[in-house]
């Protein structure tokens, strides 16, 4: 007789596996029990909202943990007893995170503006005297 396992248990496995295989192994299933579930609509929207809570949480610890990563990084390229060249490569780090910030933060202003643009270009087309002031401080860029 087959084992049951839920999807729950499939996806599980196939987020810490390797491979399909390999989990098939972990939960005592054949690969082709996966690959059929993996057919389903169902079983593919729960598996990407795992994913993707994962991936929300390793992004909330990341966040977390840049605050004591920055001090860190400053307080060892401050530190003289530390080798020159690991100060001045700490050092070359942050203008480099800095500098990526920045394009982050212009790039993030820019798509804002084209929002804004294309919303009042669309409300401009349907309805000619639109009031656009409420996405005007939606996607304010000051």
């Amino acid at each position: 007789m087959a084992r049951k396992v839920s999807d729950e248990q499939i996806i599980q496995a196939l987020l810490e596996c390797d491979t399909q295989a390999e989990a098939a192994k972990r939960l005592g299933i054949t690969p082709q029990t996966i690959v059929n579930r993996m057919k389903g609509a169902d079983f593919i929207a729960k598996y990407h909202n795992t994913q993707n809570e994962l991936l929300r949480a390793t992004t909330r610890k990341l966040a977390n943990a840049s605050g004591k990563s920055a001090d860190l990084l400053i307080k060892t390229m401050n530190d003289t007893n530390v080798d020159l060249l690991v100060r001045i490569g700490i050092a070359k780090d942050i203008l480099r995170l800095q500098r990526d910030f920045v394009s982050m933060d212009e790039l993030q202003r820019r798509i804002s503006q084209i929002e804004y643009d294309f919303i009042a270009k669309q409300e401009e087309t349907e309805q000619p005297q639109a009031d656009n002031t409420q996405y005007k401080t939606f996607f304010s860029t000051d």
